[in-house]
């Protein structure tokens, strides 16, 4: 609980820290905030960091684009052939942003991240996570195991053979 106390109070000052990190570009932070707040924009801060954690290990990781738009922008051939994204507020029209506290918070959150002024260590080397309402197949379920369940999201990483 006084890890959560922490985040809240640090995003809460987080908007008067002036940003200057050279490596990190404004699209950067617009990417890893969209991703934030499509995926999570009704969760806790402890879930929209999570998911801009899993968004960045995707990044680090060899499967995937080097890019946070990249990774938030990619899509994939599912097994019926069919082109798909990896998230699918990406493959569908975007809505306008609706929440506004909550995109400012998704903002303060990416540049945290990418700035490496907060991480998720809980989810190192996660790469996976579906709401909890979607129907997962046993044939994917069993070659991954939960990690995490934050807000309305559960989090995988994939089986070691």
């Amino acid at each position: 609980m006084s890890r959560i106390l922490f985040l809240v109070l640090l995003l809460s000052s987080a908007s008067a820290w002036c940003f200057e990190d050279s490596n990190v570009t404004t699209k950067q932070i617009d990417c890893l905030a969209k991703g934030i707040y499509y995926e999570a924009s009704g969760e806790s801060t402890e879930g929209k960091i999570a998911v801009g954690q899993v968004i960045l290990n995707r990044v680090e990781h060899p499967k995937y684009p080097k890019s946070v738009c990249g990774v938030v922008h990619q899509k994939a051939v599912s097994s019926s052939g069919d082109m798909v994204c990896q998230f699918s507020w990406w493959c569908n029209p975007l809505k306008p942003i609706q929440y506004k506290e909550s995109w400012q918070e998704s903002v303060q959150i990416a540049r945290m991240l990418l700035t490496n002024q907060v991480s998720y260590d809980k989810l190192d080397n996660v790469l996976f996570f579906h709401g909890k309402s979607v129907f997962i197949p046993k044939s994917w379920s069993g070659n991954h195991r939960v990690v995490a369940r934050i807000g309305n999201h559960v989090f995988y990483k994939r089986r070691e053979s």
